[in-house]
C-alpha cells in the first residue's frame, strides 16, 4: 500500500504538472493529483487483497485476479476522479 501511495504521489505530481502547464488551471491539476494518489493507493491495496481473498476461497489467484483487480481499480479511479471534479470544479 505504501508503494502505491508513493507511486501515486510521483505520477500524480508529474501528471498534475503537465495538466497545469497545458490548462493553466490549478484546480484541475489538484483534482488530477488527488485522484491519482487515491487511485494508485487503492490499486496497490486491491492488487494484494484480491489474490489473497481468492486463494482463501480456494480459487486460482493467477487465473482470476487480474480481471477483478483491473475492474475494481478502474471503477474506483473513475468514480474518485469524477467525484473530486464535481466537488472542486
Amino acid at each position: 500500500m505504501v508503494k502505491g501511495l508513493l507511486n501515486g504521489v510521483v505520477v500524480g505530481a508529474l501528471t498534475a504538472g503537465a495538466v497545469g502547464l497545458f490548462t493553466h488551471d490549478s484546480a484541475i491539476a489538484a483534482v488530477v493529483f488527488a485522484a491519482m494518489i487515491f487511485t494508485m493507493t487503492f490499486s496497490g491495496f486491491a492488487g494484494a487483497a484480491i489474490p489473497l481473498t481468492l486463494k482463501r476461497f480456494k480459487f486460482d489467484p493467477a487465473q482470476s485476479s487480474s480481471i477483478f483487480v483491473t475492474g475494481a481499480a478502474d471503477m474506483v479511479g473513475f468514480l474518485v476522479f469524477l467525484q473530486l471534479a464535481v466537488w472542486v470544479l
